[in-house]
């Protein structure tokens, strides 16, 4: 599954990880983060949820 939103790409493939892409990140720099804590099988969907950050 593959989900693009706001210059991120979130993509799970089965294997138990999420991986979300940065594509707004300068050349050169790591723009992929891993999640997988917690998820005990494999992904079958993405979405996005809206949060509010105060500043």
């Amino acid at each position: 599954m593959m989900l693009y939103s706001s210059g991120r790409l979130s993509l799970g493939v089965g294997d138990g990880m999420i991986r979300v892409w940065n594509l707004n990140s300068p050349p050169g720099v790591s723009a992929m983060t891993q999640y997988w804590q917690g998820i005990k099988s494999k992904v079958t969907a993405v979405s996005r949820e809206n949060i509010k950050h105060s500043r």
